[in-house]
């Protein structure tokens, strides 16, 4: 969302965006389902790409005025993603997907909505 609103962009069907990292699987992969979400960009319009890197970089380009941002999380963004971690299985409603993981997600995911943007990512507007 922030590089929708960095490139004027409604999103759905004026965006295409490319994100680069190491999202080969999840937990990581799911990183995607997150930027199609919010972009509405998807690999089925041929407007969402994914391209393995070491580190995390999303490019927004408004299809229509090729304005186009890089968007690098910032350092406290990812150490709150780090913070979680799925609990090992140790029993009935405990482990990946329980309900104790869910609300812990829950809880990351309502601190990320209420982090200003700049302190979510970085944002830098690219040269056309």
């Amino acid at each position: 969302m922030i590089g929708l609103r960095a490139v004027e962009a409604k999103g759905y069907f004026d965006v295409e965006v490319t994100c680069e990292g190491p999202m080969a699987k999840p937990p990581q992969a799911c990183f995607l389902d997150g930027v199609q979400v919010a972009t509405g960009a998807t690999m089925g319009k041929r407007t969402l790409y994914w391209v393995p890197a070491d580190q995390i970089l999303v490019r927004v380009k408004n299809m229509h005025t090729s304005r186009t941002a890089e968007l690098r999380p910032t350092p406290a963004l990812m150490k709150l993603l780090a913070a979680f971690k799925p609990q090992a299985k140790t029993g009935a409603g405990h482990g990946p997907g329980s309900k104790a993981d869910d609300e812990h997600l829950a809880e990351v995911a309502r601190k990320i909505a209420t982090m200003p943007a700049k302190d979510v990512a970085s944002v830098t507007m690219s040269a056309n």
